[in-house]
């Protein structure tokens, strides 16, 4: 018995029409660069098949649905798995941006030292050698006194220090763009979700007390001949009666930015502490738009502790189709992450 999907889902590999493939898996964040993975048959004598799945070969790699482009990037892994009765491949991938979280600009660019530049200006520096383009939905923020990366370290991992100092997240856009945003505090709901009825399949809530502070103190690190180090405390009002403190350094900012890095890194705690994931029967919410990060659902869930209908954002949201299912996994924190903005009621106080 063939499965008939509304969506109509193709893979493109070197700009090739791969239309074989049995599973497929895209996964988009409001805080990682986006991945693919995708399993598909494989004939060894195939012609085909030797020259598209080629190990360590980085081929382009994209996914349309209904014509519209999801994912833009390129083909990492290539594993084959032979079996007594078939053999498979499995394809995974990043949106192109990617590479940055691997690899440091070449040593043409050198030295790595940025002065006097603000983050629009270091990204574009650092994404011009691999003609990747950069976005930013947000105000870049002040210039960075002095902003060093080590000749050997991956570009991604210092552009996202740099952007949680400035409050913001990075992601890649679904045409293999880097995008500079930030999390929304609110708004519509995208959708309304409630235990037992469909397409609300199942919810499983992560908690992580060790992640979660009374207080949260930035330290700018003290020059010579200093009198003191500049810092700043953010204190979690929903937490008034314990005692758990965090510390931690600001490397790179200006004086003035300390404040704005503990302010993001309170917020960065809520995300932390507690997450939902949620599995819901269709790729779609309830105003027929795909899945988004950085909107706003609501759940009422009692069987999770959700006793209360409850504004969650989006973090992250899994695609998933195989041969006779198609279903999506969204990852959910509670609005005011990101921000300096804490949730105000958890979503189990009554």
């Amino acid at each position: 018995m063939s499965i008939t999907f509304d969506d109509i889902v193709t893979l493109a590999i070197n700009n090739r029409k791969f239309r074989y493939w049995t599973e497929i898996r895209f996964t988009r964040a409001i805080d990682n660069i986006d991945t693919i993975e995708v399993r598909a048959p494989f004939d060894p004598e195939d012609a085909y098949h030797r020259s598209t799945f080629k190990p360590i070969s980085y081929q382009s790699l994209s996914v349309d649905i209904n014509g519209e482009p999801v994912f833009t990037g390129t083909m990492v892994q290539c594993s084959p798995e032979m079996a007594t009765d078939s053999n498979t491949v499995t394809l995974a991938g990043y949106s192109l941006p990617g590479v940055l979280g691997d690899c440091p600009p070449p040593a043409s660019t050198l030295p790595s030292e940025y002065k006097g530049q603000n983050l629009r200006d270091i990204a574009a520096v650092c994404a011009e050698p691999f003609d990747i383009k950069t976005l930013h939905r947000v105000d870049p923020g002040p210039v960075f006194k002095e902003a060093t990366r080590e000749p050997g370290d991956p570009v991604l991992p210092f552009l996202v220090e740099l952007a949680k100092e400035r409050g913001q997240l990075i992601t890649s856009t679904m045409e293999g763009a880097l995008l500079f945003w930030e999390a929304i505090e609110g708004g519509p709901a995208v959708a309304r979700l409630e235990q037992r009825r469909s397409p609300l399949l199942s919810v499983r809530p992560t908690f992580n007390p060790s992640q979660y502070y009374s207080e949260i103190t930035g330290l700018r690190p003290m020059k010579v001949r200093a009198k003191k180090s500049v810092q700043f405390t953010a204190r979690n009002t929903l937490l008034p009666d314990v005692l758990r403190p965090h510390i931690f350094t600001v490397d790179q900012g200006q004086d003035g930015d300390v404040q704005t890095a503990v302010k993001a890194k309170a917020g960065r705690m809520f995300a932390n502490m507690v997450s939902y994931e949620i599995e819901v029967a269709t790729w779609r919410d309830q105003k027929g738009n795909l899945w988004e990060p950085n909107t706003i659902l609501k759940l009422y869930a009692p069987g999770a502790m959700i006793y209360r209908e409850t504004d969650f954002l989006i973090r992250q949201v899994v695609f998933r189709r195989g041969p006779s299912s198609e279903t999506a996994a969204l990852n959910l924190i509670l609005p005011g992450s990101f921000t300096e903005d804490n949730p105000g009621r958890f979503p189990w106080e009554d």
